[in-house]
C-alpha cells in the first residue's frame, strides 16, 4: 500500500494522520468527523474549544466552506497553493466543532506535493493543526513526532524535504472581513511580500 493510500485509508476510518507540509508537520483527521475531531482535541490537550483550520484542495472548495467573494478570490489564487491560511466567513458546511461558534473558519491549501495528491483524492477538508503537543516547540522533523501514539499514522520521513527551509515556520495568516486584512501571524511568508499583492487589490492592511 502506497503512503496515498495509507493516508486517505486512516482519513475515512476516522483516524488521525501526521502528514508533512511545505511548512512544518502537520496533524489532521476529517474534519466532518466529529469523534476523529474530538480524539485529536484531546491527543493534543486542547482543552479549550479554540477554532481549527482545515485543508482544501483548491478555491472552489474553499467556496463551498467560506465566503469568498471575486476580489479574495484573486487574492488566493495569488497565495494558494502555498503557506497562507486565510480566515473566511464561514458557510453552513462548516461544523460547529470545527468553527466553535466564531462564525469564522481558517483555510489553506497546501502547496506540499504529496498533499495535494491526497487531497485530490478525497471529497472532505482535512483539519490542519500542528503536530505537537500543546504548548510544545514545532514539528520540524519526524523525531519530533515520537510523542504520538501508535494509532497515528505517521507518513514516511521521506515525504518531507530537509532542505525546505532553514528554519521552518508556520503559516501566515490573514483574516479577511470585506476589505480589510489583519495579518494575525507571520510565517514562511512575511507580511511585507504579501501587503503589495493586497492592497494592489484594493484591500486595507492592518
Amino acid at each position: 500500500m502506497t503512503d496515498q493510500e495509507k493516508a486517505i485509508k486512516q482519513i475515512y476510518s476516522g483516524g488521525l494522520l501526521a502528514y508533512p507540509t511545505e511548512t512544518l508537520w502537520g496533524l489532521g483527521c476529517d474534519a466532518l468527523n466529529e469523534q476523529s475531531v474530538n480524539r485529536l482535541r484531546g491527543l493534543k490537550n486542547k482543552k479549550n474549544l479554540s477554532p481549527l483550520s482545515i485543508l482544501v484542495k483548491d478555491i472552489h472548495m474553499a467556496t463551498e466552506y467560506a465566503e469568498v467573494p471575486s476580489g479574495i478570490k484573486t487574492l488566493l489564487s495569488l497565495v494558494w497553493p502555498g503557506p497562507v491560511t486565510v480566515i473566511l466567513k464561514a458557510t453552513a458546511l462548516v461544523p460547529e466543532w470545527i468553527h466553535t461558534e466564531t462564525g469564522y473558519v481558517g483555510m489553506r491549501c497546501s502547496s506540499h506535493d504529496f498533499v495535494q495528491s491526497v487531497m485530490r483524492k478525497i471529497e472532505v477538508p482535512l483539519v490542519t493543526t500542528s503536530a505537537n503537543y500543546s504548548g510544545d516547540g514545532n514539528c520540524k522533523s519526524y523525531e519530533d513526532l515520537d510523542w504520538l501514539p501508535e494509532s497515528v499514522l505517521k507518513l514516511s520521513n521521506d515525504l518531507m524535504d530537509p532542505n525546505l527551509y532553514e528554519s521552518p515556520k508556520g503559516s501566515l495568516i490573514l483574516k479577511i472581513s470585506g476589505k480589510n486584512i489583519q495579518i494575525l501571524r507571520e510565517g514562511v511568508l512575511s507580511a511585507d511580500q504579501v501587503k503589495p499583492m493586497c492592497t494592489d487589490l484594493g484591500f486595507s492592511i492592518s
